[in-house]
């Protein structure tokens, strides 16, 4: 067994072999200096097309050759000449160098076109019905070879499927991302919400009474929005409540719902103007004003240069931007977080 001292040594000893053999490996900016020295035969215009000085050229070369021990150039009159060696380490450093170049173009360039990339949008239900069409339309004229893969909010830790990359965005409207500073977001539109009846509802009429509100039986969506929680909040300073006869998971099925029951329910304006015809549904003027939802893009800092994200955020915004009314009012305002 060895002593303390001796596997000291041996382990020192393994660690400066190895030392030595990586320093073989030439760095980048040598393998462009001695390429730009024999393309050009002389330091000197190596040094300007490379956009350095002469010094620091004759440094990275001298470098080179004291690790390779060969002189790799020779004076031949007024060109600098390359040794045999050199000769065979020029075209294996052009090679790397031009593996190099061609991969950081690719990182760098991102060409819909040509990219079979999948991206990962989450979504709400009502996102998934009113933008997801227009989105998918949208990415098979810019991109038609991308895919895109819609994922659900409700069951997801938003932020951790930013951060890991499970996702590329997230729209909506999502009260666990307000005020998150890790996040960026962007504003695309801005939503109404709208109380609704059946078209023959016998109690109902244009307009409805606070009280009247109050006592009509609701139909509530799993996931309420800012705007119902306001009309909640509203009535409750009034000494009031809603009479929710029934909770909906799917939003989508509440106008259905309604023009088929005495019930009423709030529901964002892009559903009343779809499926109004449809549920023979028809909106009420409620005795108040309801707050607006804005409705943003999230995304990670991770991916924020990435140029692939940034063309999806950029259909994205494009696609809600170019929303006509019922479909929301366009804002380009931005808003970022502080990652």
């Amino acid at each position: 067994m060895l002593d303390q001292f001796t596997l000291k040594k041996a382990i020192n000893f393994l660690l400066t072999t190895m030392k030595n053999l990586m320093s073989r490996f030439p760095e980048i900016r040598e393998l462009q200096s001695i390429v730009a020295v024999y393309q050009t035969g002389s330091f000197t215009k190596a040094a300007l097309a490379l956009g350095t000085n002469q010094s620091t050229l004759s440094y990275l070369i001298e470098r080179l050759r004291q690790r390779l021990d060969d002189p790799l150039f020779v004076r031949v009159g007024n060109r600098m000449e390359p040794t045999p060696y050199a000769e065979r380490l020029v075209r294996s450093a052009q090679s790397i160098l031009d593996v190099v170049s061609a991969e950081f173009q690719g990182i760098e360039q991102f060409n819909p076109y040509t990219s079979r990339r999948e991206f990962r949008i989450v979504l709400t239900e009502v996102g998934a019905i009113t933008l997801l069409p227009k989105i998918v339309k949208r990415l098979n004229q810019d991109a038609p070879h991308a895919s895109l893969a819609p994922l659900h909010a409700r069951s997801l830790d938003l932020e951790a499927t930013l951060s890991d990359g499970r996702a590329d965005i997230a729209v909506g409207t999502y009260n666990e991302l307000k005020g998150n500073q890790n996040l960026f977001q962007q504003l695309l539109l801005i939503r109404d919400y709208v109380l609704i009846v059946r078209e023959d509802h016998p109690a109902v009429g244009d307009a409805i009474s606070l009280e009247a509100l109050a006592a009509a039986p609701q139909v509530a969506n799993a996931v309420a929005s800012d705007s119902y929680r306001w009309m909640e909040d509203h009535l409750a300073s009034q000494g009031l409540g809603l009479n929710v006869a029934l909770t909906l998971e799917h939003a989508v099925a509440i106008p259905m719902l309604v023009g088929a029951s005495d019930f009423i329910a709030l529901v964002s304006r892009e559903l009343y103007d779809i499926f109004r015809l449809a549920a023979r549904v028809r909106e009420v003027r409620l005795p108040f004003e309801l707050p607006q939802a804005h409705i943003r893009q999230h995304w990670h800092p991770r991916v924020h240069h990435d140029p692939a994200v940034t063309f999806l955020r950029k259909l994205v915004r494009d696609v809600a931007q170019a929303a006509e009314p019922p479909y929301g009012q366009p804002s380009s305002a931005l808003s970022q977080g502080t990652p």
